[in-house]
């Protein structure tokens, strides 16, 4: 059972097919919707100005924009609401065209029923909420970095540094271009690359975290 009302935004000019699901959907307590309906591009836009929603349905056959273009206006307008066509058997040709630019799913409406687009309709509410959830975590952790005064490093447990983080380029040992995608062992002194070696056994073999000490010798000095 889903607590939290899934509002939906309905583009299409079909009235007698969107009745007649929403008499079907209207049965079920499930899912709870809330759809509002726009018929064209022009007032979609308008509902995205003045409501926040979690999927949107677009009729791929709206009278006076192209498939692409209305996309397109959508999108930029708001990026992170998942966007579902509902496509018509004379339009299949352009399914290849809408994926590739970002859709998050399409419908054929000569197969559409109630359980369908309430399948297609959860999938996209997961897609979004997980992906709005990725980007707050990740800004969480630019916030962490950007107070945090030492290096970051992100390496695979082969050694590999995948990433890093550093308030300056002038803090690396080397630049990124040379370290970035190689391990450890190939960029830093024996001794110190010896030293992460034998963390990186201790954690595959613990799963749990180790420290390691170590100096880097940066103009004739150590540190």
């Amino acid at each position: 059972m889903q607590d939290r009302v899934l509002k939906v935004l309905w583009i299409d000019t079909d009235a007698a097919e969107r009745e007649a699901l929403l008499s079907q959907l209207s049965g079920q307590k499930d899912f709870p919707l809330d759809i509002i309906h726009a018929p064209d591009i022009p007032s979609s836009l308008n509902a995205l100005n003045n409501g926040n929603f979690d999927v949107i349905l677009l009729d791929i056959s709206l009278p006076g924009v192209s498939s692409s273009a209305g996309f397109e206006e959508i999108r930029n307008r708001a990026p992170m609401i998942p966007v579902i066509f509902l496509v018509g058997p004379d339009r299949e040709a352009e399914l290849k065209q809408i994926l590739l630019k970002g859709a998050q799913d399409y419908l054929l409406k000569d197969r559409l029923d109630s359980g369908t687009l309430l399948r297609s309709l959860r999938y996209a509410a997961e897609w979004r909420r997980s992906a709005l959830e990725m980007i707050r975590k990740n800004s969480e952790l630019e916030a962490i970095f950007s107070v945090l005064p030492d290096l970051y490093f992100r390496i695979n447990l082969e050694g590999v540094i995948l990433d890093y983080k550093a308030k300056r380029v002038s803090d690396l040992y080397v630049p990124p271009d040379f370290f970035l995608g190689k391990r450890a062992e190939e960029i830093l002194p024996a001794d110190v690359a010896r030293k992460f070696q034998e963390a990186l056994q201790r954690i595959r073999g613990t799963k749990e975290p180790s420290a390691i000490e170590y100096w880097l010798p940066d103009s004739g000095k150590e540190k």
